[in-house]
């Protein structure tokens, strides 16, 4: 989930999750799905982007894999009409 003010009308945002090491249940660097959405203030909702109060409410999500997320360490890379904006790290215990 991001909550922002930076972002404006008509701009890409896309979410990539990323496995770093899963001790081998996965390859290292493997890119496990990917999100995008065009921003439209128009829309009061458009299925994961919200605009109301100044901000920007945008929900991104990914399905689990069939067996469940393996046990390791993750990121998420957020980018902004093409361009890495954020990366945000995470663990599966």
């Amino acid at each position: 989930i991001v909550k922002t003010n930076e972002f404006k009308d008509g701009q890409k945002v896309k979410a990539v999750w990323v496995a770093d090491d899963t001790n081998g249940a996965a390859p290292d660097d493997y890119q496990v799905g990917e999100s995008e959405l065009l921003l439209s203030e128009k829309s009061k909702d458009n299925g994961q982007g919200q605009f109301a109060d100044g901000y920007w409410n945008i929900e991104f999500s990914v399905s689990k894999p069939n067996k469940g997320w393996p046990v390791g360490e993750y990121h998420v890379d957020l980018y902004l009409d093409g361009e890495l904006y954020e990366t945000l790290q995470f663990s599966v215990e």
